[in-house]
């Protein structure tokens, strides 16, 4: 059997080539919306005080600043290291990014209710709370986010951490890494 000059098995075979083109570009542009891998944060960070919006005092009493980061899956094990006044300090904090309650050593409790969740390349933590022997009506709520997002060279990772309520604060620090 013969379509405009071509055989039949010509004239099928062109159709299904036609659907598979077009199943493969719809699933490509499927694709293009899929969630991206967020990024690993592991690694040696230096703080870059320059580049930092620290307290003034801080920037003074505060020395030899590094971030060590163990990053798998959703826990993110961040351990601080830092000299302050000839005496070195060491903290350690884990953030899960499916939910689960998270360890301070600095506290020694679980933070209050903490969410940390991926938007999109940035890593966000948000922890809302009630100060002790604090009371209004309605409670007073002092709310903390934590923003930290790595550099598309990899080279520099930003935390910037907004404090809302009974304390007002912005601070961004800039790490380099080791």
């Amino acid at each position: 059997m013969q379509f405009g000059g071509m055989s039949l098995k010509v004239f099928l075979g062109g159709i299904a080539l036609l659907f598979t083109l077009s199943v493969c570009q719809a699933q490509s542009k499927g694709n293009k919306s899929a969630k991206k891998t967020p990024p690993i944060l592991s690694g040696i960070w230096m703080l870059d005080y320059s580049r930092s919006s620290l307290d003034p005092g801080m920037r003074k009493k505060v020395v030899d600043y590094v971030l060590t980061i163990d990053h798998r899956g959703p826990e993110i094990r961040i351990t601080r290291k830092y000299k302050e006044g000839g005496r070195e300090y060491s903290e350690e904090r884990v953030y899960y990014t499916d939910g689960r309650a998270e360890l301070s050593s600095r506290a020694g409790i679980r933070s209050p209710e903490p969410i940390t969740r991926w938007q999109g390349e940035k890593l966000v933590r948000k922890t809302t709370f009630t100060p002790n022997g604090v009371q209004t009506s309605p409670p007073l709520e002092v709310v903390t986010i934590e923003e930290w997002k790595l550099s598309p060279d990899g080279k520099t990772l930003t935390r910037t951490t907004t404090t809302s309520g009974m304390i007002m604060s912005r601070v961004k620090n800039v790490f380099i890494r080791s």
